[in-house]
């Protein structure tokens, strides 16, 4: 029974050692075979063979750091971040993995978690590691837009028509921007620009079987953008925002010359101020960012409410493919409207990126971007598309060249010979195009 008894014992004995004898085997076999890897640089091989080697149950330091490392070299940045994050747990004192996790995040485009990151970091590591502290950007952009509105109005002349016919279209615009982005620290940062806009209109009135009388005149917009960005961990950044919007204009007279001219009220200037507040949560993790934010718009005398949801998606843990969806409701006046916004983006070349976009839904009134633009003129926009060309020169300057189609609804006033007034509405398009630059400066 004792013989037994022994024989029993030393089979539990060897149970539990041998998984260990064979763990440590592999654990040093996976070791010699990553480290061979990684001196030899084949990237490929390295991720394929240290991801196994993770899911077969074998994980410490060292394998983390050269996955992480194989995983950077492919520009398969969140990935990278996944296994750096593991290195880290660890060892959090390592100056190497804390430094490889830091350009993961900033080169998946995950600036939140990369300035998270070093606010974690001793005041010695962080000075070695982060290196945009109080780094700031400069951009400048102008554009220009055509309008075929002033083809498009209905013009009628027959017995039919209305005995008076009013119409303000578009002719053309310009516009400029300057504007800046200043980081507060690693947790906290600034957004401030001031732009132009100068639209050339055209008022066209036609009095039946007395004059047609047209004259041009110019609607001018100064606007002022305010916004922060506050990290609040590795997930969640909020970013409140304010536009402020100086709108002024003439009232047009036409044809002085003309006695039809007498039947209209002096020129007087209108001004009035439009804005939009708000804010919105980014919530940021590896592959994905989602956020939702609401604001409060004021234009041309009438407030509105707009609630919107998004995703940002990165299939390959990189910029160098991405798409964005936005979905937004809009409330004025119990009436709600919605609309949706996509955008994909991919890089062609070492040196160039592209986006191609699309927006539907009526958007007057409307904000994008964070109040970022406002679509406060009463013309229906219901649709605009393009697409954007990026063009880094250097890691601090960057060109950027875009091209927008839009199609809009435009309003033209009738008194009918019943004396009934309405408007008729009729389509127009719009295509703008505009250039920019962006210059990094690193503090």
């Amino acid at each position: 029974m004792r013989k037994y008894t022994g024989m029993f014992g030393l089979l539990m004995l060897l149970t539990l050692w041998m998984p260990k004898v064979v763990s440590a085997q592999n654990t040093e076999s996976v070791e010699v075979l990553t480290y061979r890897l990684f001196m030899e640089q084949k990237w490929d091989s390295l991720l394929v063979t240290g991801e196994a080697a993770i899911a077969s149950g074998t994980d410490y330091f060292y394998l983390r750091m050269r996955t992480g490392r194989a995983a950077i070299e492919l520009h398969r940045y969140a990935k990278a971040a996944i296994h750096l994050e593991k290195a880290r747990e660890f060892n959090e004192l390592d100056t190497d993995a804390a430094t490889l996790l830091y350009l993961a995040c900033l080169y998946e485009g995950r600036t939140a978690a990369a300035g998270h990151l070093c606010s974690k970091l001793t005041p010695k590591m962080a000075n070695s590691v982060c290196h945009d502290r109080f780094s700031g950007k400069i951009m400048a952009e102008a554009g220009y837009m055509t309008s075929n509105q002033n083809k498009k109005y209905p013009k009628t002349g027959n017995n039919a028509a209305p005995v008076y016919t009013e119409d303000h279209a578009y002719l053309s615009a310009k516009y400029g921007l300057i504007g800046m982005e200043q980081q507060l620290g690693y947790r906290l940062s600034l957004s401030a620009s001031v732009s132009t806009l100068l639209f050339d209109k055209q008022r066209n009135v036609t009095i039946r079987g007395f004059d047609s009388l047209s004259d041009s005149y110019r609607l001018s917009q100064m606007e002022v953008y305010l916004a922060t960005a506050i990290t609040l961990n590795k997930y969640f950044v909020f970013e409140p925002a304010f536009r402020w919007v100086k709108v002024s204009f003439p009232y047009p007279f036409v044809n002085y010359d003309s006695g039809s001219a007498t039947y209209f009220i002096p020129g007087i200037k209108n001004n009035f101020n439009d804005y939009v507040a708000g804010g919105q949560f980014n919530c940021t993790v590896p592959y994905f960012d989602v956020f939702a934010g609401a604001w409060t718009s004021r234009y041309e005398n009438n407030k509105q409410t707009q609630a919107s949801l998004g995703i940002m998606w990165r299939p390959l843990g990189s910029l160098n493919l991405y798409t964005t969806s936005i979905f937004s409701m809009v409330s004025i006046q119990r009436k709600s409207n919605f609309l949706f916004y996509q955008k994909a983006g991919f890089r062609l070349t070492d040196w160039l990126w592209t986006e191609l976009f699309a927006s539907f839904g009526d958007h007057t009134g409307t904000s994008a971007f964070n109040a970022r633009v406002f679509y406060n003129l009463s013309d229906r926009l219901n649709f605009y598309g393009g697409g954007k060309f990026i063009v880094p020169l250097s890691d601090n300057l960057t060109l950027t060249f875009n091209y927008q189609w839009s199609n809009s609804e435009g309003r033209s006033f009738k008194i009918l010979p019943s004396g009934e007034r309405k408007f008729s509405v009729y389509e127009y398009q719009n295509q703008i195009i505009t250039g920019g630059i962006v210059w990094k400066i690193n503090g």
